[in-house]
């Protein structure tokens, strides 16, 4: 059995579940679509959402994000008979690692002690959820990963399908191998777990076929000693960064069911913004025996480059490739206030009076200092 239903059931459906795929597709497609909440109820770290549709989903924001930072989004869908909160279990964890908004969307079909899912309608409306979760969080809609578990799984797939130019990738774990054959998620990165030892989707020839046939930029990774079960976290963090990472190539792999590794760092969240970006310009000293230009030439250079750079006719990389300051230059010209101490207290005292966004030049004990400080610098 298939989440409830024989292979050729499921088949007998697919026609029907087109129809809801295309009608998912025209929310995904339609921003002037997208819904406003009924509410939004605070549950312990949770918000609950009821969309006027009567969609309703809980969300975790992660803990600690940076001023103005996009978050990413994970649109999590649960088994049946479970419900929202078994999918941020997990999720609270790698929401806080990754700097993502997870989003457990809750199946509308109420089955008695949880909930199941009903593609005619489910698909419509975790595309809408998703939608607002990207306007209400503020999240980077470049950044929209759909997730799902068992028959999550299968609706994960139909969402994919749906709006493949709106989501970033499809992570399906332990879902029916029949939903892989009528998948149309096109070059979309995806990646599917399969437990070694699932008695509700059986590792297989077929499943494999169904999987890697149709989709062979998809990774297929079997979890050893395994049953129907979610992935552990880290390999949850492993497929979130496989997505993000257009360098990593799809991969068959066998995991261990104790992951033999921590979480890695992920991929995909934008590096902080530095506190100032400098660009050094010295005259010849001892504190800077290489250069061979006098004061009056390094505060000629220096104010050639303030002009491009206000002019825009330099970009920062060619600015900082000029740089006498080897320590900023290797990281791109990043620096902090800590580090421009060593340049004397007005260099440090005219970098912290500084208007955001705007170049600026300043004179210190052995060069001329081109700082510019971001809008919303890194804390």
């Amino acid at each position: 059995m298939e989440c409830g239903a024989g292979g050729r059931e499921y088949d007998r459906g697919m026609q029907r579940r087109a129809l809801a795929v295309s009608i998912g597709l025209l929310f995904v497609a339609a921003p002037a679509f997208a819904q406003k909440a009924k509410s939004v109820e605070k549950e312990g770290d949770l918000e609950v959402v009821t969309l006027e549709s009567g969609a309703i989903a809980k969300v975790y924001k992660p803990k600690d994000l940076r001023p103005a930072e996009k978050p990413g989004l994970v649109v999590a869908l649960h088994g049946t008979s479970m419900r929202p909160d078994d999918m941020l279990t997990s999720g609270r964890r790698l929401a806080d690692h990754r700097g993502d908004v997870w989003v457990a969307c809750r199946g509308g079909t109420d089955i008695g002690g949880g909930f199941g899912w009903n593609p005619k309608g489910d698909v419509k409306d975790v595309a809408e959820m998703a939608r607002y979760a990207v306007g209400a969080y503020g999240c980077d809609g470049k950044r929209v990963v759909i997730l799902g578990f068992s028959g999550g799984a299968m609706i994960a797939l139909d969402v994919a399908s749906a709006g493949r130019g709106a989501y970033a990738g499809v992570i399906a774990c332990s879902g029916p191998r029949l939903a892989w054959r009528g998948a149309a998620i096109g070059g979309m990165r995806a990646v599917a777990f399969l437990g070694e030892k699932d008695d509700q989707f059986p590792l297989s020839a077929e499943y494999r076929t169904c999987v890697l046939g149709n989709h062979p930029a998809t990774c297929f990774w079997v979890m050893k000693d395994t049953g129907h079960q979610p992935p552990a976290d880290v390999y949850l963090n492993d497929a979130l960064n496989f997505v993000f990472d257009p360098a990593e190539k799809p991969s068959e792999k066998n995991l261990p069911a104790s992951p033999d590794h921590g979480l890695a760092e992920p991929k995909g969240r934008p590096a902080p913004l530095p506190e100032f970006t400098q660009i050094y310009v010295a005259w010849k000293s001892e504190a800077a025996p290489g250069v061979s230009r006098d004061k009056a030439a390094a505060k000629a250079t220096a104010e050639e480059l303030l002009a491009k750079l206000r002019k825009k006719e330099l970009t920062v990389e060619a600015a900082v490739a000029q740089s006498d300051d080897a320590g900023t230059k290797a990281k791109g010209g990043a620096t902090t206030a800590e580090a421009l101490q060593r340049f004397g207290p007005k260099v440090l005292e005219k970098a912290a009076a500084m208007k955001p966004e705007t170049w600026e030049l300043v004179e210190g004990a052995t060069g001329y200092h081109l700082l510019l400080r971001p809008k919303n610098p890194a804390r």
